[in-house]
């Protein structure tokens, strides 16, 4: 499996960027399609298909969504509940909306499903982070961080979710008691069960850490910076619906009275809300691709927001625990954005309004804040073109990435949430393995041609 490392390693027709679930989900669909693994390279520091979801350390840290949403195959809706149903022991993860597993079990069935591919000893994982990448004739070629350059025929860019960063700069170099990445959850296993805790942030990653801190009977005072004041409601046991038809060619008020129109009549928390919110989910990304960019860029800035509370809905279990700890006074949600972040001798002093602030212990950082730095430099060097004044990629349905002057790269695509912008609604691991099928089909596509 392994190949000697020279300045140029030996070239492969395939390398697949980035080691998370959207990597997995490409490997699959092209093994799946023909394409072996000897052609295929990986190059990410992560172990395949963990990724910051699911590479949890905490066992309190849970998927969102029942086992027929989680899904890596589309058009197989139970093939994770039954796996489930035959490996996990996981009393916790019942309940009437649903079976809601922990993510690290999800990272484990992913990894079954690459080790059951016949040849997967043949594919060749390099655990090594990209750097730079840079056009050759033969295609591409990528520079990691060890300064090892591979050169490849078809680059497909899965980097999932880029590292977290500080919604404000550090005033202080000390960082004790700061968590910048909380997704594994190794920050819980030191931490002092009486230490003040805010959490910046108030999405699915506070949620884990509001159930894995209810979970281990943590005792002092936990704080959530919530820019709206509002935690995401709770998954119900909702019944997919018919799909509901998007005009096209919408301008963003008429997009968002479309929306309001078909989700009035019932609360958020309730069965045919999120019956008709999932409804109008199956083909908004199409109504979507047709928004003027300007309305695209303005509807994310002022109702991104609720979309995303609204969209990534918590599990039972993390909506119970929350619950529980503000009914003890525990818990306090604190409407705000973070200003400022300073060390104030033992303590750390976070601003969030004038004249405003808080002293925690422990900073945890959920916002989810950060930018992919890869494709940012293949934007700027112009490898590719970015979305109107943005550093958004420009991709197609077919995953594929366009040039600066504006037509395709036959060989060089990308999936997964930096797609957002392009084409919608697309963050949700159902998605990415919609889109890790369509990519399969154009580059083998592309490589009869």
């Amino acid at each position: 499996m392994a190949e000697s490392v020279a300045a140029v390693c030996r070239p492969r027709p395939v390398t697949i960027v980035g080691s998370g679930f959207a990597a997995a989900a490409v490997i699959l669909h092209l093994s799946k399609r023909g394409v072996p693994c000897k052609q295929m390279r990986v190059l990410g520091p992560a172990p395949l298909g963990a990724g910051h979801a699911y590479g949890c350390k905490c066992p309190y840290f849970r998927l969102n969504v029942r086992t027929d949403i989680q899904r890596i195959w589309p058009d197989e809706p139970m093939h994770f509940d039954q796996w489930a149903e035959q490996i996990i022991d996981d009393p916790d993860s019942a309940h009437p909306a649903g079976n809601f597993y922990r993510r690290a079990d999800y990272g484990r069935y992913l990894s079954e499903q690459l080790h059951a591919l016949p040849d997967f000893n043949d594919l060749d994982h390099r655990e090594s982070l990209a750097q730079e990448v840079m056009a050759v004739d033969s295609g591409w070629m990528v520079q990691c961080e060890d300064g090892a350059r591979y050169v490849t025929t078809h680059l497909i860019v899965a980097t999932g979710n880029p590292e977290p960063q500080w919604p404000v700069p550090l005033e202080s170099l000390e960082t004790s008691g700061l968590v910048k990445n909380p997704w594994k959850g190794e920050w819980l296993d030191t931490l002092d069960p009486r230490a003040r805790i805010c959490l910046v942030g108030s999405g699915l990653t506070a949620m884990d850490a509001i159930h894995a801190l209810d979970q281990i009977g943590h005792q002092g005072p936990i704080r959530v910076l919530a820019p709206h004041g509002l935690l995401p409601p709770r998954q119900v046991n909702w019944t997919p619906q018919h799909p509901l038809d998007w005009p096209h060619h919408l301008r963003g008020s008429s997009f968002v009275r479309f929306m309001r129109k078909a989700l009035s009549g019932a609360g958020w928390t309730e069965i045919e809300w999120q019956e008709r919110f999932e409804a109008l989910r199956v083909n908004l990304s199409s109504a979507w691709q047709t928004l003027p960019l300007e309305d695209r860029r303005r509807l994310l800035r002022r109702l991104g927001w609720l979309w995303s509370l609204c969209r990534f809905r918590a599990s039972p279990q993390t909506v119970e625990s929350a619950e529980r700890l503000q009914s003890r006074g525990q818990l306090r949600l604190v409407k705000g954005r973070m200003k400022y972040l300073r060390r104030t001798g033992r303590a750390w002093d976070i601003g969030y309004a004038d004249q405003q602030n808080l002293e925690a212990d422990v900073v945890v950082n959920c916002t989810g804040m950060g930018h992919d730095p890869l494709l940012t430099g293949m934007i700027q060097h112009n490898l590719i073109q970015a979305l109107e004044s943005s550093l958004s990629p420009r991709v197609n349905m077919q995953m594929q990435l366009f040039t600066r002057a504006g037509d395709t790269h036959q060989n060089l695509f990308c999936l997964g949430s930096a797609t957002g912008l392009a084409l919608g609604d697309i963050v949700g691991s159902t998605s990415i393995a919609r889109q890790a099928a369509r990519l399969s089909e154009a580059l083998i596509a592309d490589q009869t041609e």
